[in-house]
């Protein structure tokens, strides 16, 4: 009789944990689910978006959805959006041709953190930014179309944009070397003249990167793959610098004004983290590419780095790709 009401009292003991356990797990989640609040602002005005990143912000996170827009000029003198945050944050639109953000002719940004830039975004919080179009200005030459110094833990996925008419770049990414990031599904191009980058990637400006044994394929997950995106008429469509590591696949480049492009040792970089701003690429890895060189003679030239290319269709290129081994002068 003692055995058997000690075996109940048991069984009562692990049915109480059981329920202690589910209830814990159900508060978790509980607590997640307030991080995944959306709001759609109410116009595509820089004004009304930025006020809805700063309600998402002030309830712990989640998505600022852009609503369906088509004026090419909704953006005038001194717009321009700044976020810099911790907390989880998602911006979309309604998709790449409904919602279509540019600035009037002759406009200008004027931002706090970059004054040529359109949108900026720091700190760790942007896991995110899809479905919408931004164009600059045919007359103001706006520098850079989006830059993003976000260190996000999670994988930064930058997908479904169409980024047009900015003189220097298009967008513009410091990576964290411990989190994988996916630009995926974009449209940049329509620049001018010469054109600007399309994409630039940093990493984190550190000589001692160098030191770390390079991994390809599987066994570097933690790149910025930059795929299934389409670049036209931009300069180099895509350059890396400062110990970035890239994976550049499946993508279609069409009349470039210069090559893909990989920084030696020499380039002085623009992310600021570091004692040594003179470190080139650390790693590369190009294939299944179709790089369409018009009237420009190279398609790939790599100054520094380690990397694989591969199984790339080149047309109309005089050269398909070539390795140059960049020094830097004396002093």
């Amino acid at each position: 009789m003692k055995s058997g009401l000690i075996g109940y009292r048991c069984s009562k003991l692990v049915v109480f944990y059981i329920f202690l356990f589910v209830m814990i797990g159900c508060a978790l989640l509980s607590i997640k689910n307030v991080n995944a609040i959306e709001i759609k602002a109410s116009s595509c005005s820089a004004s009304d978006i930025q006020s809805t990143i700063e309600k998402v912000i002030g309830a712990g996170g989640g998505t600022v959805n852009i609503p369906v827009c088509q004026a090419d000029d909704n953006w005038g003198k001194g717009d321009y959006i700044y976020v810099k945050t911790d907390v989880t944050l998602r911006l979309k639109g309604a998709g790449i041709d409904s919602t279509v953000i540019g600035y009037k002719d002759g406009a200008k940004p004027g931002n706090r953190a970059d004054p040529s830039t359109g949108m900026y975004f720091g700190g760790s919080g942007l896991v995110e930014l899809s479905d919408f179009t931004f164009r600059g200005s045919d007359t103001a030459k706006i520098a850079t179309g989006i830059k993003i110094y976000s260190m996000s833990t999670e994988n930064l996925r930058v997908h479904h944009i169409r980024i047009q008419k900015f003189s220097n770049t298009a967008l513009y990414v410091c990576q964290n070397p411990n989190s994988p990031m996916i630009i995926d599904h974009n449209e940049i191009g329509d620049q001018y003249g010469k054109g600007m980058y399309g994409i630039r990637i940093h990493g984190t400006n550190q000589q001692s990167d160098y030191i770390i044994p390079a991994s390809f394929g599987v066994n570097n997950p933690t790149a910025a793959f930059i795929e299934d995106n389409t670049f036209d008429k931009c300069y180099h469509s895509v350059s890396a610098f400062a110990t970035s590591n890239v994976v550049f696949r499946h993508n279609r480049v069409k009349n470039p004004t210069s090559y893909i492009d990989g920084h030696g040792p020499c380039f002085d970089v623009g992310c600021k983290r570091g004692n040594d701003p003179n470190s080139g690429t650390y790693i590369y890895e190009i294939y299944d590419n179709t790089i369409d060189c018009g009237r420009y003679p190279w398609g790939v030239n790599i100054r520094g780095g380690t990397g694989i290319i591969t199984d790339n269709s080149f047309i109309s290129c005089n050269i398909g790709f070539r390795l140059e081994m960049e020094r830097c002068s004396a002093g």
